[in-house]
């Protein structure tokens, strides 16, 4: 006999000090894989994520090297917003206030009354701590553009490094 399961959420807002992004795109996509980790802290460790921690430190940008800038745009993929909208990452503006994003705490209560199916982020079953709203402003600003602008010189730089290696 299958037992079905019914989950009641309660989401609480966090007061989150203003994280001061460099404008930097490498800053921007850390600080979009800061805050899926926030929601996500097991993501941190996660060895098929490459180290994923050290990539959060979005202060810290000037000394990625070229793989650190390769493993960033992997992991920034593989957590894209379309993976993690509506599991974690919620585009509702009315939950933001006056910031582009806004984190909340989550508490579940589970009633037996149905079957659930297990919540995938980045392939797995994982524990979510948090939740996180956000306008499409924030996901152009976060992930979008930096993502783009990054692949882009990327692309370019094994281009330049083929042709030399070529000539």
């Amino acid at each position: 006999m299958s037992l079905l399961r019914r989950r009641e959420l309660g989401i609480e807002p966090l007061d989150t000090p203003d994280p001061n992004v460099p404008n930097d795109d490498r800053a921007r996509l850390m600080y979009y894989l800061d805050c899926v980790c926030q929601l996500v802290p097991q993501l941190r460790s996660d060895p098929e994520l490459h180290a994923l921690n050290a990539l959060t430190r979005y202060h810290n940008y000037r000394n990625l090297d070229g793989d650190d800038i390769n493993r960033l745009i992997i992991s920034a993929y593989l957590l894209s917003p379309d993976e993690l909208d509506g599991k974690v990452l919620f585009l509702i503006d009315e939950l933001c206030g006056d910031s582009d994003n806004k984190f909340y705490n989550i508490s579940q209560v589970t009633h037996i009354i149905g079957v659930a199916g297990p919540v995938l982020v980045g392939g797995q079953n994982r524990e979510v701590v948090k939740i996180m709203a956000c306008k499409m402003e924030w996901i152009t600003r976060y992930w979008k553009n930096p993502i783009s602008n990054l692949v882009g010189k990327f692309i370019v730089l094994s281009r330049n490094a083929s042709l030399t290696l070529l000539s």
